[in-house]
């Protein structure tokens, strides 16, 4: 049994395992998010796509690793971990050869129930405290107007840094706002996904959760004008939002490194560019 980067040429074979390990999700969403993170730059020390374990028969398991710079360094996003049944005793050893890696903060963000006691017992701690529900019900509290932005309206009314992250993120099937605040215009990002495969929600992933709930009467109406009925925030620890409905259980995301993230940053993740 061999455990290495996944390289180009492995991708059809990983797309494969990972549509054999997570069903709910065609093969053709997988082929495009490991295309979508095939155009980034990637971080030098790091796998591009992560580790594909294999033996004589070929790939038999699969773990991805989506490597962004961050603030004060880099952040390892672990995700969309499956290893066929007949290799599980081994499936540990491809995470233990990922967190060896140094000068990183890692990042596992949707850990399935089974996989969570793992992920503790290695010293991945919670930074949030679930989900924060707006709703059709939010949409008429008053609130500044949110605006949509392209690449182009992102460069002319933004910071150069976040007109940069609006722009991948654009390219990766995410929607951008701009959100007017008493320190200046706020940049934030979301992408739709389906709740329970049928009602559109918008899971945001950049801006400050509190300026989120704030706004959440703007947000809404813009977000209902698209079709979308539902939005879905991080819930910072220790911190009540002033809008929505709070979900203490749902989605906590979790970190191994000296500090956590700032809860709603969820840019460069796979949330955003694989859309899960």
């Amino acid at each position: 049994m061999r455990i290495r980067a996944i390289e180009s040429d492995d991708l059809p074979a990983v797309t494969a395992l990972l549509a054999e390990g997570f069903p709910a999700r065609p093969a053709t969403a997988w082929r495009a998010g490991l295309a979508r993170l095939a155009t980034r730059p990637q971080i030098q020390g790091f796998p591009r796509f992560g580790l594909v374990m294999e033996d004589e028969a070929g790939p038999q398991g699969v773990i991805l690793l989506i490597t962004a710079a961050a603030p004060g360094g880099t952040r390892s996003n672990l995700s969309s971990w499956y290893v066929r049944p007949a290799h599980r005793q081994a499936a540990v050893f491809m995470l233990q050869k990922l967190l060896r890696l140094k000068g990183t903060t890692f990042l596992n963000l949707t850990p399935a129930a089974h996989v969570l006691p793992i992920m503790q017992a290695l010293g991945f701690r919670p930074y949030t405290d679930g989900t924060q529900l707006l709703s059709l019900a939010d949409a008429w509290r008053p609130s500044a107007p949110v605006r949509a932005l392209d690449a182009a309206s992102a460069a002319r009314l933004l910071p150069p840094d976040q007109a940069a992250l609006a722009a991948r993120h654009l390219r990766d099937g995410c929607g951008a706002l701009l959100l007017e605040d008493a320190a200046g215009p706020a940049l934030a990002l979301y992408r739709v996904k389906r709740v329970k495969r049928v009602v559109p929600a918008a899971r945001f992933l950049a801006g400050p959760p509190a300026l989120l709930a704030r706004q959440a009467g703007g947000l809404m109406r813009h977000l209902l004008g698209r079709g979308v009925a539902l939005a879905m925030l991080d819930r910072p620890m220790g911190l009540a939002l002033p809008h929505g409905t709070a979900l203490p259980g749902r989605d906590i995301r979790y970190f191994r490194g000296p500090e956590p993230p700032e809860a709603g940053d969820l840019a460069d993740t796979e949330l955003a560019i694989l859309g899960l």
